[in-house]
């Protein structure tokens, strides 16, 4: 085999690798992609004020499809070093966003705990003071 044969055969070759590994990193981040703004869109319908406990769920399951979607192309880092970096900046994102729905999670359970049951309590109190008959004011309180 002459050596114009081996080096076009070769370079045949490479450019099948890379058109193999450019398609893997975009199959890649066509599933990343869609994921992250999912996420981002379960970010946004978080309530800052009164958060409830289906929008931190959709922020979790968002996050951990991101992270799930990264942790599937780690094999790509190697190969493409910019890859990796926008990989790792998205799996820094849905770390961020699961920390924002745990803290979230820890605020939605207090208002649903003890504040709602204050809430009841002094709705109960009130209605008992109104009543004049003691049987009555036992069965609200």
């Amino acid at each position: 085999m002459p050596s114009s044969e081996r080096c076009s055969s070769s370079s045949r070759t490479i450019r099948t690798l890379v058109k193999d590994l450019d398609k893997k990193l975009n199959d890649a981040r066509e599933r990343v992609v869609p994921r992250v703004h999912e996420m981002n869109e379960a970010q946004e319908k978080l309530s800052p004020g009164s958060p409830t406990t289906p929008q931190v769920d959709a922020l979790e399951k968002a996050a951990k499809k991101v992270q799930d979607e990264v942790d599937d192309a780690k094999e790509l880092f190697k190969k493409d070093a910019d890859f990796a970096l926008w990989a790792k900046s998205q799996r820094g994102k849905a770390d961020k966003a699961l920390d924002t729905a745990k803290s979230t999670r820890k605020r939605v359970q207090f208002l649903e705990g003890p504040v709602q049951a204050r809430a009841e309590a002094q709705k109960a109190w009130k209605d008992a003071r109104g009543k004049k008959d003691p049987v009555d004011r036992a069965k609200l309180a």
